[in-house]
């Protein structure tokens, strides 16, 4: 799979047109306020992994220590056991019933030592499947088409994303893989902390109305913490994937 990088905007990208909003009362809407408000987070010191339970940390506090750990943990795995967890976590991957039918597949661009999804990707053009890309716009959410020759460019945070205008409304997906720093038993998820992902489907709070898309983590094994504190504004996983395993919630 060869996709292009673009440090200039390209022609809008062409695909079949859907809608880039859902009807009804619970329209999702990419560009609220609620969530964490953290970007980005600088140098990080090498730390084990572990749930973090002193309570004189703040919520906050302990996402913050949680994601320094993680993301330190990922970043310094080795190559060979990164491709070979690559591997693995594709073929768990292909074995789920909501992305082997999915027709309109959202994955991430890997940045930060995140699990690769070449394989899923290129499994996902064979069944011809369309594919979409999230795309950053300041507070906002959005998923764009991904083709072989989609040029890319990195957004403000350095994650390459398609250069397009073209967009799907996230309630029109059937599966969105999406990135984590860290999940638990429970399907909770936690992110780099920008709370695009909660806020974009924060429809999904209503799951008895909205049956999908079905929010399915990436990670590592070791991102899978037995329990985390879940806020009000947390959108839980459908499911999460790693290289051990496979998790349903």
């Amino acid at each position: 799979m060869a996709l292009c990088r673009s440090g200039n905007a390209g022609k809008p990208s062409t695909t079949t047109a859907y809608p880039t909003f859902c009807s009804g009362s619970r329209a999702p809407s990419c560009d609220g306020t609620n969530g964490e408000r953290h970007l980005r987070l600088g140098n990080l010191e090498v730390g084990l992994i572990s749930p973090l339970s002193d309570n004189s940390l703040t919520h906050s506090n302990r996402h913050l220590a949680l994601r320094k750990r993680i993301r330190k943990q990922r970043k310094v795995l080795p190559e060979q056991k990164r491709r070979v967890a690559e591997q693995d976590t594709a073929r768990n991957l292909l074995k789920l019933g909501a992305v082997l039918h999915a027709q309109r597949i959202a994955i991430y661009l890997s940045v930060d030592g995140e699990l690769d999804l070449k394989t899923a990707i290129i499994d996902s053009r064979i069944r011809r499947a369309l594919i979409y890309a999230p795309v950053l716009e300041r507070n906002t959410l959005r998923f764009a088409p991904l083709r072989d020759d989609t040029d890319l460019r990195d957004n403000f945070l350095g994650i390459p994303e398609p250069v397009t205008n073209a967009y799907i409304a996230p309630c029109h997906l059937d599966a969105v893989l999406t990135p984590l720093v860290a999940f638990d038993n429970n399907g909770t998820r936690i992110g780099m902390g920008g709370g695009y992902y909660d806020r974009c489907f924060r429809f999904l709070a209503s799951r008895s109305r909205w049956l999908k898309p079905k929010l399915i983590g990436i990670g590592y094994e070791f991102q899978r913490i037995h329990d985390l504190e879940r806020q009000s504004w947390d959108i839980p996983l459908w499911a999460a994937v790693t290289d051990r395993g496979i998790y349903r919630f």
